[in-house]
């Protein structure tokens, strides 16, 4: 009796049905061949599939394994399980596939299963399945983390925060710059706290006196959102206050899809004081040859101007010289004589005009 090999028939079910009644996870037991018809699955199966009991379970799958996979994944699993099994020398197969719950959400399950043959049923699979859609999505999460901060990385930044969620509004800091126990106490800060205290805190240390108004706008979970509506990258420049003394500092956002539809940020600070005051430099000597430029256009009209108010009083000595009678030009406002001719001069007793 030692060595007498367990066989599931209808006298053995009620065994099975006891202990699958007091596992925690799913278990359930389908027939190899179509149309896959299962003989039996536990409580919590049920419970997987959003259903309050065998009755809705079987109206919602139809109480066959094809009712239980997400139709998208049916074929592929199947194929995949039966290629495992065959290939492995204790009929052990694996796989991860979607499934419908009765509310209609779609769920992520793994799937262990073993192949076995019976003299009641045929070929069987007994399956131990549980929900694995919240450890996906970790890891998926984990992954577009990776991403982002690698990318951002690549670029050399001085330090690198990235906001996973804007709407939990939970960051991380990846990189820094700081001294070790400014950045133990950043990192920590960022691992507790908002974006949104952090960056008043970021603002209020680090950031230059006639900068933090602005910055305080400019970096502010609104103004990036709104930012990314029409692009996804953006940057913004600011005066950083450092020991060593004041540094132009430039930090550069990106956009980043996050698993489950959420949108995360990545931050990237960046050192270009040498960058920003090159091109400050290049730029107010460009203005000053351009107000050079205009203070000689303007000297250049004036002595054209002065030239043309010459050539008009030499005509004008020129006609009254020659008047027979006499004629003088006098300043209406000033009273000044501008010019006369001979008979005038002689008239006013000088030798000429």
């Amino acid at each position: 009796m030692a060595n007498k090999r367990f066989e599931l028939n209808d006298d053995t079910i009620s065994i099975i049905e006891e202990i699958g009644g007091h596992m925690p996870g799913g278990l359930f037991i389908y027939q190899a061949e179509e149309p896959k018809t299962l003989i039996y699955a536990n409580k919590a199966v049920f419970d997987i599939y959003g259903c309050a009991n065998q009755e809705e379970f079987r109206a919602l799958t139809g109480f066959t394994f094809r009712g239980m996979v997400h139709p998208e994944d049916y074929n592929g699993i199947t194929a995949s399980i039966v290629q495992q099994t065959e290939a492995s020398d204790d009929k052990l197969d694996y796989a991860e596939y979607r499934i419908i719950r009765k509310d209609g959400a779609i769920r992520w399950v793994d799937d262990h299963g073993h192949y076995t043959e019976t003299k009641a049923y045929g070929g069987i699979y007994v399956v131990f399945i549980s929900d694995i859609t919240e450890k996906l999505e970790k890891q998926k999460m984990g992954t577009a983390t990776r991403d982002a901060v690698i990318d951002t990385l690549t670029n050399n930044y001085n330090t690198v925060w990235l906001i996973n969620d804007v709407v939990t509004e939970e960051c991380s800091l990846f990189h820094t710059d700081m001294d070790a126990v400014h950045a133990e106490a950043i990192h920590n800060a960022l691992s507790h706290a908002k974006y949104t205290d952090t960056k008043n805190e970021y603002v209020a240390t680090m950031v230059a006196q006639e900068d933090q108004e602005r910055m305080q706008e400019q970096i502010s979970l609104p103004y990036i959102l709104e930012q990314f509506k029409t692009k996804r990258r953006f940057a913004v420049t600011f005066l950083r206050a450092l020991e060593s003394g004041q540094r132009y500092y430039r930090i550069h956002f990106g956009k980043v899809y996050m698993p489950g539809g959420r949108t995360g940020v990545t931050m990237g600070f960046i050192d270009v004081d040498d960058e920003v005051r090159r091109d400050r430099a290049l730029e107010q000597a460009l203005a000053e040859g351009k107000k050079a430029e205009e203070e000689n256009r303007r000297l250049l009209e004036e002595m054209q101007s002065a030239a043309r108010l010459a050539e008009l009083m030499g005509s004008v000595s020129s006609l009254l010289t020659n008047m027979p009678a006499m004629s003088f030009s006098k300043d209406a406002e000033t009273g000044v004589y501008l010019a006369c001719n001979q008979a005038f001069a002689e008239y006013a007793g000088k030798a000429r005009p």
